[in-house]
């Protein structure tokens, strides 16, 4: 008999209050809601502190207080959250608004900011902090403009957080949005959790993907799994909010013969808490629009499900929902079979919660540590391979094997050590990698420790980590066209460790211009107020080093200013 198991929806209009006192959020910005970014969404390593609003691709909406208060602090970073704006409100709670273009004239002509006019307009990371009081502003008050500054596309990153700074959801704290679909799921995975355990006679995860169609869902599915001992539920799953980004769902948990097990609730969280991500999102699958959760919780044991406890015949299932209320949820059914007298493998628990802890290879020329405190629960550790490094970028010189440690999914708070033994004559340009169990290649943040004899790095997942030297150059290439007056971008690129901002050298007719890193377009963006749009031809020249001291060829072009002309006409090399 083939099970179709189809969802239930539950939907929920008004959304819950949490304690906000009297505050009742306005929409902060003049755009349609349009959520590109959810509460604790998986960002890496860490949780993300807000929600984003999404601009289409275009800057310049007006961004509004979303509740009554004073400026605290008008922030620039331009490796983070771009210009921003942060408001006090009553009771201690901050709203902030960043990734801005600019400011609106009751926050730019305040004394205190005109120090900074030529820092906003260079692009220069700044601080300017604000007694209470010194800046009003009212509710829905115009207070800024939207932007792409920062890391990220054009959008509005708005946040909240209590009086000791801790961020909590704006979705359950006053500020109302209509949402009335959820959620989706698109596989149920269930994991054996010890060696006692088994699915269908096997010792490995089964994976059950969602059939959608336009009659509803359901688990590929055709018989009830035959299931012995612990086992963990693992989602696939993202929110949409009623648009079509996927974003973080608020949600989740399992039931298990009718008892309910909530693991994943997306309301608050502490700054210490921040880097606890990897407990609810698998980092080693999880990307920035595919969201795949631990529906139990490694370190609780919150919503571990020991069949081996039920009757023979059992229901578990897994639920997620949003911020709204509305829900999805699947059944499974479950055969409970017979716990074996041996287990199948035995797990040799090395790594204890908040206990330091190290692992080096059988050969010795890679070392893991792991920090104290960093850990929060028991885990086994393990080397798992050695590979022959045999494809890289060109000129990326692998000077040792691929050293794979396991697991993938591990969550620390503090980011791990590796040490690869190498002698100084090998050192210069050379760095640590690492490589994903997809064949990506990355360069991790290393140095070379004269003392130890040994390059250095830190990384927040565990995966396989080998030494190599770059020697590949950096390039540079020019714009096709120039708007006139306006920014124009030379990019720049490196298929070894990366350029080093700090490097770039960028003339025009042999005077040094002002310019600023986009991270995001891999480009270096000379300011529209340099002295650059005179009429007549223009010399342009630039270099950048990378990260192991490689240096680029000077790029050289010229470009024409002709009087009335939108575009100046350029002339340079087009290729890298």
């Amino acid at each position: 008999m083939k099970y179709l198991l189809f969802f239930i929806i539950t939907v929920i209009a008004i959304l819950p209050l949490e304690s906000t006192g009297t505050l009742s959020f306005v929409w902060p910005v003049d755009r349609p809601v349009q959520l590109t970014g959810s509460f604790a969404e998986f960002r890496g390593s860490r949780f993300h502190y807000g929600i984003d609003i999404g601009c289409d691709g275009n800057t310049g909406y007006r961004v509004f207080a979303a509740e009554k208060g004073s400026v605290a602090e008008i922030i620039h970073q331009n490796y983070g959250i771009g210009f921003c704006v942060v408001l006090r409100h009553a009771g201690g709670i901050t709203s902030l608004y960043g990734h801005l273009e600019s400011f609106a004239p009751k926050i730019l002509d305040h004394p205190k900011m005109q120090k900074h006019k030529d820092d906003i307009a260079d692009h220069v990371n700044f601080r300017e902090k604000f007694r209470e009081g010194e800046i009003t502003v009212d509710k829905a008050e115009l207070i800024a403009f939207t932007g792409n500054s920062g890391i990220g596309p054009e959008h509005l990153h708005f946040e909240v957080c209590d009086a000791d700074d801790n961020p909590f959801n704006p979705l359950i704290a006053g500020l109302s949005v209509t949402d009335i679909d959820p959620p989706a799921i698109d596989n149920i995975i269930l994991v054996p959790l010890d060696g006692y355990s088994s699915i269908n006679g096997e010792y490995s995860r089964v994976e059950i993907p969602v059939i959608k169609d336009k009659g509803g869902s359901s688990l590929k599915i055709e018989s009830p799994l035959k299931i012995t001992g612990r086992v963990g539920v693992i989602v696939d799953a993202y929110d949409t909010c009623g648009g079509k980004n996927h974003i973080g769902i608020y949600r989740g948990g399992v039931t298990h013969n009718g008892i309910e097990m909530r693991t994943i609730l997306f309301d608050r969280f502490t700054n210490g808490e921040s880097r606890h991500c990897a407990l609810f999102y698998d980092i080693s699958t999880s990307t920035f629009s595919n969201y795949r959760y631990f529906l139990y919780n490694r370190s609780t044991g919150t919503g571990i499900i020991n069949v081996s406890k039920g009757p023979d015949s059992q229901i578990i299932a897994a639920t997620v929902s949003d911020a709204a209320g509305n829900a999805v949820r699947y059944e499974i059914p479950v055969i409970r079979e017979r716990e074996p007298s041996q287990p199948y493998w035995n797990q040799q628990t090395n790594s204890r919660a908040g206990k330091y802890f190290s692992l080096a290879s059988p050969d010795g020329k890679c070392m893991l540590e792991v920090q104290k405190g960093s850990t929060l629960y028991d885990e086994e550790i393990r080397f798992a391979e050695s590979i022959y490094v045999n494809r890289s970028p060109r000129n990326l010189v692998p000077l040792t094997s691929a050293y794979r440690f396991d697991p993938s999914d591990l969550c620390v708070t503090e980011p791990v050590t590796i040490t690869i033994p190498l002698s100084e004559s090998e050192s210069p340009r050379a760095g640590v990698y690492s490589i994903s169990a997809s064949g990506t290649i990355r360069a991790e943040s290393s140095y070379y420790d004269k003392k130890k004899k040994a390059l250095i790095a830190r990384s927040w997942r565990l995966t396989a980590y080998f030494a190599a030297r770059d020697n590949a150059i950096p390039r540079m290439r020019a714009p096709r066209k120039i708007l006139t007056g306006e920014e124009f971008a030379i990019r720049a690129g490196d298929t070894g460790c990366g350029v080093n901002p700090s490097s770039v050298k960028i003339s025009i007719d042999g005077r040094n211009v002002k310019f600023y890193h986009d991270a995001d377009r891999a480009a270096f963006i000379i300011l529209p107020h340099n002295d650059i749009w005179k009429a007549g031809n223009h010399q342009v020249r630039s270099s950048v080093s990378d990260n192991a001291g490689n240096k680029s060829a000077e790029l050289s072009f010229r470009y024409r200013i002709t009087n009335g002309k939108k575009y100046a006409k350029v002339t340079a090399p087009r290729a890298y």
